[in-house]
């Protein structure tokens, strides 16, 4: 393999490593916010 290709591999790897970490830092975003919702609305009830 040539340093191009590693590069180019690295690229893609990295791609996806990056797409699989903002999914699920997505996922655990939405339920922190789901929580905090239930907990402020459960206050003003």
């Amino acid at each position: 393999m040539s340093t191009g290709q590693i590069f180019f591999v690295v690229g893609i790897v990295g791609m996806l490593v990056t797409a699989v970490a903002s999914v699920i830092s997505a996922r655990i975003l939405s339920k922190q916010e789901k929580k905090m919702k239930k907990e402020i609305w459960n206050e003003y009830k």
